[in-house]
């Protein structure tokens, strides 16, 4: 399809075991039955994550890079903090662009 990404990123387990209805847990739903096709009832792979020395953490799944403290800036209005990020190097010393 046009403008579809062809990029896939395996999902990532949320260690969500219960099933809900609109007010209680319940019971694992059966196939087709109302409230089936909750989280618990899909396994995905264990999060694995790799904590760098340089203020980064690696998602060893997904490949993306956050910095460990998301707040390193402290507030800022939109303008700057656009400036910021835009002044970050990726892994590689590249700098990202927004």
């Amino acid at each position: 399809m046009h403008g579809e990404s062809k990029l896939q990123s395996p999902v990532v387990d949320t260690g969500q075991d219960k099933c809900y209805d609109n007010r209680n847990q319940i019971i694992h739903p059966r196939k087709g039955g109302r409230f089936y096709g909750q989280d618990a009832q899909y396994a995905g792979k264990a999060p694995s994550y790799t904590i760098h020395g340089d203020g980064t953490v690696t998602d060893n799944l997904t490949g993306l890079i956050w910095l460990k403290n998301a707040d390193c800036f402290g507030a800022r209005d939109w303008a700057n903090a656009l400036t910021d990020c835009n002044n970050l190097a990726n892994a590689t010393g590249i700098a990202h662009e927004l």
